[in-house]
């Protein structure tokens, strides 16, 4: 077997086994320290770093929030027993589960316009539908406490003084003088102590959180709208990076570019994939390929138009992310090993090749995907040859094609 050719099926099958024990590092529900240094420098100055509150009560999350520059935009209360059917995992009660738009990590920058709006999903006992934040009224300023006079003090009575006549007054006979008065000493009451009268903290600059966006869309108490349903479950990213795990279906159709030695001329190129994508954003998958092509070949009765098509089964580990905070554009990559065989060439073979993948894809819904990408195999083969004496080579098909993906 061509030394290349044996060097790609190595160099893929090292990769799969990579790609099988590795996770990305893409967002999940755990929380990630948000002393994390997200890559790259903001688009301006005005732009400020998402902070990961997964994990926090959600006071607690306003306060982080608010202190990064951000609002909060709603919170939907979500019961425990349906996040860990939609999640795998079963959550504390009052725990943010989940946050759109994602946080900012080192791996994956996240950036928001100062006052942007963030949304939140918190595990609960029940269902409850998205309430936002009102803004606070300002606080009334408290009346200064009543202060008691100071109690009464009575003064001692006065004596009946003498009425003065003008001489000097004559002591009364012996025999009229009256009874003396025995005057009572006055019991002074005893002075109470003033107790400090306390002044409450006046309160000169009330925080007064900014109003929220009356024109928002708002789900009131009582109402069957989920916010988190269409459209904020999507900006949370792909299903996988939910910690969800989708089986899926993919049709793909395009044209085979055959590259080597006795190359063949385009033709049509289709297949289909099944398999599963897991909750760490690694899939694996088994695919079958279909291309055909026209070769030349030299016969004794002179050259000869050889037409036949070459058939691929075979399996492959893939890898999905998103490249945007609403996870409507994402990347994908694979590799893989395949059986082929050819038929309807005047020579036909049959064997072990390898494949490769790569592409992006715009999400259409939560389950609906549109993918575009680049499909190649290299197989070492004598099928197709100019010349019957011709010794095997390394074929390759370069393959753009068109790809739907329908979660099941």
């Amino acid at each position: 077997m061509h030394r290349g050719f044996a060097l790609f099926v190595c160099l893929g099958a090292l990769v799969i086994v990579a790609l099988w024990n590795a996770s990305p590092a893409l967002a999940d529900d755990a929380a990630t320290p948000r002393g994390v240094v997200p890559l790259g420098a903001p688009p301006t100055t005005q732009h400020v770093p998402v902070p990961d509150v997964r994990g926090m009560s959600d006071s607690a999350a306003q306060r982080a929030l608010a202190e990064g520059g951000l609002r909060i935009g709603g919170i939907e209360r979500v019961s425990i027993e349906r996040l860990e059917a939609e999640l795998g995992r079963r959550y504390q009660v009052g725990a943010v589960v989940q946050q759109a738009p994602r946080p900012s990590t080192g791996e994956q920058p996240s950036w928001l316009r100062r006052g942007s709006l963030v949304w939140l999903r918190v595990a609960w006992s029940s269902d409850q539908a998205v309430a936002r934040p009102r803004a606070p009224v300002a606080p009334v300023q408290p009346r200064a406490p009543y202060q008691p006079r100071a109690p009464y003090q009575p003064t001692a009575p006065l004596g009946k003084m003498p009425r003065y006549t003008g001489n000097v007054p004559v002591p009364p006979p012996p025999g009229l003088q009256g009874t003396p008065v025995v005057r009572q000493p006055v019991v002074q009451p005893p002075v109470v102590a003033r107790q400090p009268v306390v002044q409450p903290p006046v309160v000169t600059a009330p925080i007064v959180a900014a109003p929220v966006d009356e024109d928002l869309p708002y789900a009131e108490p009582g109402q069957p709208e989920e916010y988190f349903g269409a459209d904020i479950r999507r900006s949370v990213g792909l299903p996988c990076e939910r910690r969800q795990e989708r089986w899926h279906l993919r049709p793909v159709g395009g044209a085979a570019f055959w590259l080597g030695d006795d190359e063949g001329d385009v033709d049509l190129y289709g297949g289909l994939d099944a398999g599963i994508t897991f909750a760490d954003c690694i899939g694996v998958d088994l695919f079958y390929r279909y291309a055909a092509g026209t070769f030349d070949r030299q016969v004794p009765a002179g050259l000869l138009e050889d037409a036949g098509a070459f058939q691929f089964v075979g399996i492959k580990g893939t890898w999905n992310g998103s490249l945007t905070n609403d996870g409507r554009v994402y990347f994908w990559a694979g590799l893989g090993v395949t059986y082929f065989w050819s038929g309807d060439l005047q020579v036909d073979d049959e064997g072990v090749a390898g494949f490769a993948e790569l592409g992006l894809g715009y999400a259409l819904s939560d389950s609906i995907r549109i993918r575009v990408g680049l499909n190649v195999h290299a197989m070492d083969t004598d099928a197709g040859r100019f010349l019957a004496t011709s010794d095997a080579r390394v074929l390759w098909v370069l393959a753009p094609s068109l790809g739907l993906e329908l979660d099941l």
